[in-house]
């Protein structure tokens, strides 16, 4: 027999009749039977007895009973919606099927796979079958037909289509970019980004679909594709810096919405186009930076002469008095990137047209600064940030030394901080240009900027885990200036450098949304906006199973109920749906009992109690044969709990009041 099926009708044979006689004269025939359970797969004792007849004496031979294992046949995938929207979320059901296909089984620790296509957000999840079935959520951000599949071993695989349809009618479109339509003086280290007017189907935002292009000959720019879902921006990072003086403009067609509508083309360059910087300092200009070293404690009071103080010093190497022009960024804090002193209405340049030593040196008081300077001294003020756009200054027709071949032009920059400046280091970058006007650009600091990335030195983390949540063991690295930002990934697409979830500090854990197989990519950022290439780091998540809240049943009793002809020297069994805990089984949960009209005037059978099949199984051995022609019950008390200690459910409680339903009779003795 197959384990777990009905006890298969025995056959008994016999031999040592006279005078032709068959079996159909025994008064009282015998009974074959298996003392022992017999759930699992082994050989058993068939034990014949019971027979009497008043003409001929009993010898019995024993059977045997070969119990062979119940294979799990295959694995069955439903879904329930199979059919549903894109903003809907369908129940994967995944069940276990025995020998005849129709069955669930009551088994529980098969692990399964269960793994989609086609874009259904559910990855390769791992499930653990808890009485022969086991679920798991699916859902697609866009259209389509997702096939499910979900294999174990070497069981027959399941698998289901789910359909998804679009509830979206309307074709996402491009609210804004970065850079603005025809911005100019644009930093060469821009990382450019375009908004959406809906979620966008990540897998379709690359770079045949969005791109940066020169305006002349349109050629597109080698660059990543970072979409932050939560904002539905995209930010478009250059593999290297883009050329001075240049004409670009932001390119989209083919993108796709969440639910497959495709974006209404973004492509009449002239209404998305903008320029980059002229190149800062070129050759044939020397300059020297001479800090106020006695107004290093600036303060925020708004005025000019509690801000900073710095000193220029240019040679125009030429001898023509060309024009010369001086332009400034916004001071950036380097600690968070985020606060900033703006050019507008805080920078004041002072022009010294004599050779004489620094302003400084001349007892300029913040009234000068403001109304203008001491004319007896042939200082004059220039063009300045106070009344008018940041833009290129001009200090030109100034030269310190007419004999000398080429200019030599001295200006002071004064910085007022205003009231609520928060303490800390800043830069900014600078422009001096001959010919024609400087532009400027953000970052760096001191007339330079700062294009070397960071270093990732280490990254670490463990290789398996019990915990969505993963701690990093290691995370290290180092700039030839200062590293300001770390990030974690799952993908290894380059991320932007305003991305919202960058940390001054190295994160020392990462959690993950699903379990399976998982990598990690670490990154770090400097106050110029350079990123590292990244360092990666591989898990396997495995979620222990979840807590036992199952209450245990009782499946069957041997023998079953209304059972006749019972041997008295049987050991009546109990099988429950899982493990007991040992210590409720005892004779006062468990009882085999005589029947009785009234229920109180039954009488306990004297047992002892045993746990086999894993405590699955509990065996009551009688310390004395049973009484023939006797009606017998099983009666099972609360206090019988699981492994976990979750008392047997009440509606399978085994007590007086349904008696009827589980008793048995012994072989009756005729007189």
């Amino acid at each position: 027999m197959i384990a777990g099926d009905p006890d298969p009708v025995f056959t008994i044979t016999y031999t040592g009749f006279k005078f032709g006689e068959t079996a159909s004269v025994i008064d009282t025939p015998p009974t074959a039977f298996v003392l022992v359970p017999h759930t699992l797969a082994t050989t058993y004792q068939i034990t014949v007895s019971g027979g009497l007849d008043n003409n001929y004496d009993f010898s019995y031979v024993s059977g045997t009973l070969n119990v062979v294992p119940a294979p799990i046949a295959k694995l069955v995938v439903s879904a329930s919606p199979s059919t549903l929207t894109t903003s809907q979320t369908s129940t994967i059901t995944v069940t276990g099927k025995d020998q005849y296909e129709n069955d669930t089984l009551n088994q529980s620790g098969t692990v399964v796979i269960v793994s989609a296509d086609n874009g259904g957000a559910l990855g390769a999840t791992i499930l653990t079958l808890t009485n022969g079935i086991a679920n798991t959520t699916l859902n697609k951000i866009s259209a389509g037909v997702v096939n499910v599949t979900a294999s174990s071993g070497s069981l027959t695989p399941g698998t289901i289509q789910v359909t998804f349809t679009s509830s979206d009618p309307d074709a996402p479109t491009v609210l804004s970019q970065t850079p603005m339509d025809n911005s100019i003086d644009v930093a060469i280290n821009i990382s450019p980004t375009i908004t959406f007017s809906e979620a966008m189907d990540a897998a379709t935002l690359n770079s045949g679909t969005i791109q940066l292009r020169t305006y002349s000959g349109d050629i597109p720019v080698a660059a990543s594709i970072l979409y932050n879902s939560s904002i539905f921006v995209v930010t478009i990072t250059p593999n290297t810096n883009l050329n001075y003086s240049t004409q670009y403009y932001l390119y989209v067609s083919g993108a796709k919405d969440v639910v497959g509508n495709t974006v209404t083309a973004y492509i009449t360059k002239a209404n998305q186009e903008f320029t980059t910087q002229t190149e800062l300092i070129p050759a044939g200009i020397d300059y020297e930076v001479i800090p106020d070293s006695s107004n290093f404690r600036a303060q925020p009071t708004d005025s000019y002469l509690g801000g900073w103080h710095y000193t220029f010093k240019v040679t125009v190497n030429n001898m023509d008095e060309t024009n010369l022009s001086v332009k400034f960024a916004d001071w950036v804090n380097t600690a968070d990137g985020a606060m900033t002193v703006p050019a507008l209405g805080n920078i004041r340049l002072l022009i010294n047209s004599e050779t004489g030593g620094p302003l400084s040196g001349v007892g300029i008081t913040d009234n000068i600064i403001q109304n203008g300077l001491d004319p007896v001294k042939s200082y004059s003020i220039g063009n300045n940030y106070s009344d008018q756009t940041p833009g290129p200054i001009d200090i030109s027709g100034i030269d310190a030394d007419l004999v000398k071949p080429g200019r030599q032009v001295q200006f002071d920059v004064f910085t007022k901080l205003p009231i609520g400046t928060v303490a800390g280091f800043y830069t900014t970058t600078f422009g001096i240009q001959s010919l024609v006007p400087a532009d400027g650009g953000g970052g760096g600091g001191g007339g330079s900027t700062d294009t070397t990335p960071p270093t990732i030195d280490s990254f670490t983390i463990p290789a398996t885990s019990d915990s969505l949540t993963v701690s990093i063991s290691s995370f290290t690295a180092h700039d030839n200036v200062d590293v300001t930002g770390y990030l974690l990934t799952e993908t290894p697409d380059v991320p932007a450098a305003d991305n919202p979830n960058w940390s001054v500090t190295t994160p020392t854990q990462y959690i993950f949304s699903s379990d399976g197989a998982k990598t990690l990519y670490a990154w770090a950022k400097d106050a110029a906006g350079n990123i590292s290439s990244s360092l990666n780091g591989s898990v396997m998540i495995i979620l222990p199973p979840a807590p036992d809240t199952t209450s245990p049943e009782i499946l069957s009793s041997y023998p079953v109920d209304d059972s006749i002809d019972v041997p008295v020297d049987i050991q009546p069994t109990l099988t429950f749906s899982e493990a007991l805990n040992p210590s409720t089984v005892n004779g006062g949960n468990i009882q085999l009992r005589v029947y009785a009209e009234v229920a109180d005037d039954a009488t306990i059978v004297p047992s002892a109690l045993s746990l086999s099949a894993g405590d699955t199984i509990v065996t009551i051995t009688p310390s004395s044969p049973l009484e023939h022609s006797k009606q017998y019950y099983f009666y099972v008390d609360a206090g019988v709990k699981d492994m976990a200690n979750i008392s047997i459910i009440s509606a399978n409680r085994w007590l007086h009041s349904d008696r009827a339903e589980h008793e048995f009779t012994t072989v009756v003795v005729t007189p």
